[in-house]
């Protein structure tokens, strides 16, 4: 049964893997109490917590596992399929894709909670440090083109493959803005949504006015840099794939916001996997048309490459364990070059040197950085 106030144990050791008890405070009232639990925070962090300490494959509690790598390497990255979320609690999942600006704060939340209890880290250095961990969503079922973006997808998570053809450089986007009254010194708050999106500064001073205290002039407000909570951002234009663009069309692009930990996670050229959240975005139209929005991208996730499985749902695109194996002894094959080259277009007689510049193309280089400061790039024209 729940009760009427909030009960908290601190002294036992597993408080979170029972039921939550909260007080409604009168609100839901005709929908039951079964409605206003589903709905509560404190209900929806339990069960992402949940699903990071209790999910497994086979014997291994795999974001266990990466919960502790990103705590203890200080990449505070934490990467989830969206296919997992579904297998562990399919509603939980529905949820986090129809609200992912509501769901993804507390999933965040809930993860930090996860790496305090399962003393992968503790709540003094937490406090101390400011730690907080990102958590990017991928999935691999029905990705749409860039043509499939439509209104009916606004504010919902969207999977897109294609190709990156620019990046912009790193800005910092300012998450909390102080702003203080040039005439009484009073500071406000203001958050600012992820995004595209900015904050506007009201035009008057909404201080409580002493009897007879004249009020402040229009416009007082000035943005005190300082004090203001940034992160890092970054704008990406993708392009639809070769492949998917009909015939006799020009390939279509949109634009991405990323943030954060995600930055330069990706190249111009690279084809990559995107998973982020419909948003849409104001422009100045002429004709003072305020009611028209250009869709854009706020970038959740990135996989290089389209994803693809087979019948069995092995992947396409990632190597196993003993692919990489594999790989790293043929690296250490002394006549690996002349093999490589004798591979391409073996039928062809002759033509060693187009063969070889063939071969040179499907590779990349080493980056490399020389004594007097000077660096090579490691791509081949």
């Amino acid at each position: 049964a729940l009760s009427a106030h909030t009960r908290t144990d601190a002294a036992m050791g597993d408080f979170d893997a029972g039921s939550v008890f909260f007080s409604d405070q009168g609100r839901d009232q005709g929908r039951g109490v079964a409605a206003a639990s589903v709905t509560s925070p404190a209900h929806t962090k339990l069960k992402f917590r949940e699903f990071l300490r209790g999910f497994r494959e086979g014997e291994t509690y795999v974001y266990r596992d990466m919960l502790r790598a990103a705590i203890g390497m200080k990449h505070h990255l934490l990467e989830i399929d969206i296919d997992h979320l579904m297998m562990f609690d399919d509603g939980l999942a529905g949820e986090l894709l129809q609200r992912p600006s509501y769901h993804l704060p507390l999933f965040e939340q809930a993860a930090m909670e996860a790496a305090v209890h399962l003393s992968y880290t503790d709540e003094a250095t937490v406090e101390e440090q400011q730690l907080a961990i990102q958590v990017t969503l991928t999935s691999t079922k029905h990705p749409i083109t860039i043509r499939q973006m439509l209104s009916s997808q606004v504010s919902k998570v969207v999977t897109v493959p294609g190709i990156l053809i620019s990046t912009s450089k790193v800005k910092a986007k300012a998450t909390t803005i102080f702003a203080q009254c040039t005439n009484c010194q009073n500071v406000k708050q203001m958050p600012v949504r992820a995004g595209f999106a900015g904050a506007s500064l009201p035009r008057t001073c909404d201080r409580a006015r002493q009897p007879n205290e004249p009020p402040c002039p229009l416009d007082p407000y000035n943005i005190m840099s300082e004090k203001c909570k940034y992160v890092d951002q970054q704008t990406w234009k993708l392009q639809e794939s070769p492949e998917a663009v009909p015939t006799g069309e020009m390939p279509r692009t949109v634009m991405m916001s990323v943030d954060r930990r995600l930055v330069d996670r990706a190249s111009p050229g690279n084809r990559v996997t995107v998973t982020g959240i419909m948003s849409i975005m104001s422009q100045n139209v002429a004709g003072g048309k305020v009611a028209i929005r250009t869709p854009y991208l706020q970038v959740l996730g990135v996989r290089h490459g389209f994803e693809a499985r087979t019948a069995e749902g092995d992947s396409l695109s990632e190597f196993t364990q003993a692919e990489e194996e594999h790989f790293a002894e043929m690296s250490r094959d002394p006549d690996l070059q002349k093999r490589l080259f004798k591979s391409i277009a073996p039928s062809i007689f002759g033509s060693d040197q187009v063969k070889k510049a063939v071969a040179c193309l499907l590779f990349s280089g080493a980056r490399k950085e020389l004594g007097d400061g000077a660096r090579l790039r490691g791509d081949i024209n």
